[in-house]
């Protein structure tokens, strides 16, 4: 396919579907709007003089000596010798730049012969040059609409009739001007699908209103109207102000989607280390929600607002067991809370016991069962103890482990790796 202004040249085939067999040639000098056939079969075409005149030579496996010309874009097409003797075409070639008027063709007189480069210069044929009469006004429209993508253009362009050179000095003037918009200027938004009737609204999985959710009161967000102008599109006034997104202010809302979690993500934590809680909501004013942190030991904070806390809260607890940590976000339209559950153990012990302490540790083992109780656990009623997880879990941890009793069976070298007696 070769275009200029408002022409284009394709070969094609009339039918349901395309084919590569009854392929015909066809031009459209309005951009599309129409097309007429100018040949049965495939040619190569090309421009000469801007698109002055047009040069063609028929596609086919044998030797030819015969082009076409045409000086008023396709309609009629005039018959020309250009070798004495028929020539099998191998391709044709322009000279840079389509104001040219020179062409070449290369090709071979048999399959035994080397190439063959006919030069041709079409010169001739013109007797004079283009003056402002022979040109013409030309409305580019997509059938009958002027605007297209917002702006009216208007060519000038060579009159069909025309025989004249236009030469190197011409060029392609255009003049635009833009276009009220209407709804063909318009598509549909992300998260928008049209329906049968042409309108916009919002798809089944998208929901308008989470739009607004990093909204503060106070400030304003940009509000789809469910389209938005097409890409490059240039058209102003008109329906704009309809279609176009608008700025609203950010409405107030309750917290809703409150989150607390540690910055590690787990809920497992060591005994004197600092543990880093992350709070944050998914809809709410965040700059006007209070947030209350409640550690669970006896130990609680306050804070203004979400974003004062977006490095996260660290707290250090003192004591091993089950806490309830609990966030509460707050502003004048509700509240929301969370509960995240913590366990604070004792760090890993980091070496085997020695002798001393594992005779210690048996002396208390012994004294313990003497006296019926168990090592290192204060005396409780059944119900106390059953009814009380985080009692259990703190009073069996208040007597830290600081080295590893070895098993019976596990024996330690110095300078062999561990082994088990089976």
């Amino acid at each position: 396919m070769i275009e200029e202004t408002g022409w284009l040249i394709q070969h094609s085939s009339i039918g349901a579907e395309l084919t590569t067999s009854n392929v015909s040639m066809f031009i459209t000098s309005d951009a599309g709007n129409t097309w007429r056939q100018i040949f049965d079969e495939e040619y190569s075409v090309l421009y000469l003089d801007q698109g002055g005149a047009l040069v063609a030579i028929r596609h086919t496996p044998l030797p030819i000596r015969h082009l076409w010309m045409s000086f008023d874009e396709g309609r009629q097409w005039n018959k020309y010798s250009f070798t004495m003797s028929p020539l099998f075409v191998d391709g044709l070639l322009g000279e840079p730049g389509e104001e040219t008027l020179i062409m070449t063709i290369f090709g071979h007189v048999s399959h035994r012969s080397e190439w063959q480069l006919v030069k041709i210069d079409f010169r001739s044929i013109f007797n004079r040059r283009c003056t402002e009469g022979d040109y013409q006004t030309w409305h580019l429209h997509n059938r009958g609409e002027p605007c297209i993508m917002g702006v009216k253009r208007i060519y000038r362009k060579l009159k069909p009739v025309a025989r004249c050179v236009m030469g190197k000095t011409y060029s392609v003037t255009m003049t635009s001007a833009p276009c009220d918009c209407t709804e063909a200027d318009f598509e549909c938004d992300y998260g928008y699908e049209r329906r049968s009737d042409g309108k916009c609204t919002p798809a089944f999985w998208f929901l308008p209103s989470s739009m607004s959710r990093s909204c503060t009161t106070g400030t304003t967000f940009i509000n789809s109207t469910g389209y938005r102008k097409v890409v490059s599109n240039n058209c102003t006034a008109g329906v704009i102000a309809e279609y176009m997104a608008r700025r609203q202010h950010c409405p107030t809302q309750a917290p809703k989607g409150l989150h607390l979690v540690t910055s590690e993500g787990k809920l497992t934590a060591t005994l004197g280390t600092n543990v880093t809680f992350l709070v944050f909501l998914e809809e709410g004013d965040g700059a006007r929600t209070s947030i209350m942190v409640d550690f669970g030991d006896g130990h609680a904070l306050t804070y203004s607002n979400v974003s004062s806390i977006e490095d996260g809260i660290k707290h250090i607890y003192k004591a091993v067991g089950i806490f309830r940590v609990t966030a509460t976000g707050e502003n004048s339209l509700g509240s929301e809370s969370v509960v995240l559950y913590l366990h604070v153990t004792y760090p890993r012990p980091q070496r085997l016991c020695t002798d001393a302490e594992r005779k210690r540790t048996r002396n208390d083992t012994k004294s313990s069962k003497s006296d019926g109780k168990h090592p290192g656990v204060p005396e409780h009623s059944p119900r106390e103890l059953v009814t009380s997880p985080e009692l259990m879990d703190t009073e069996l941890n208040t007597r830290p482990i600081g080295c590893i009793k070895p098993h019976a069976h596990v024996k330690f070298s110095n300078e062999l790796p561990t082994y088990i007696n089976i």
